[in-house]
């Protein structure tokens, strides 16, 4: 009866040792399984992330290059207008110039008319006098002295 009891005991601490040993290797493959499993995970989201980070870096250079290629044809636009602006200003220039230069050739050419009427008058009235004062005309003003 003892050795029956004693084969009992030792076929029970076997069993115990064996179960305990099962547990333990199902507890390891348990958290083998929950390790990979987190790994898994981890490595989706950092993928993931580097897929977020690569189309926001994308997006950022297109709106660069957008707003730089809307802002060249601005600039374009304005050279272009400026570029009308001058030429336009150029013309009126050059209207403005032509009409002051022929008001001005025609003052003059009155204004020699009148200092050449002047002169002879002047001359007709000194021929009569004793005296005869030279007659100096200075062109640029178009006065006689006195």
């Amino acid at each position: 009866m003892l050795y029956s009891r004693d084969q009992k005991i030792k076929t029970l601490e076997n069993r115990l040792s064996r179960i305990g040993d099962n547990l333990e290797n199902v507890i390891d493959a348990r958290l083998f399984e929950k390790g990979n499993q987190l790994i898994y995970e981890l490595d989706s989201a950092n993928r993931v992330l580097h897929l977020f980070k690569q189309s926001i870096y994308d997006m950022e250079r297109n709106l660069v290059s957008r707003v730089q290629g809307e802002q060249l044809e601005k600039f374009d636009r304005m050279k272009n207008e400026h570029g009308l602006k001058d030429t336009k200003f150029d013309k009126y220039k050059e209207t403005i110039l032509n009409m002051i230069n022929a008001d001005f050739a025609e003052d003059m050419e009155r204004i020699k008319k009148i200092i050449k009427t002047k002169a002879e008058n002047a001359k007709n009235t000194d021929r009569d006098a004793a005296i005869h004062k030279s007659v100096r005309m200075y062109n640029a003003t178009g006065l006689v002295p006195n």
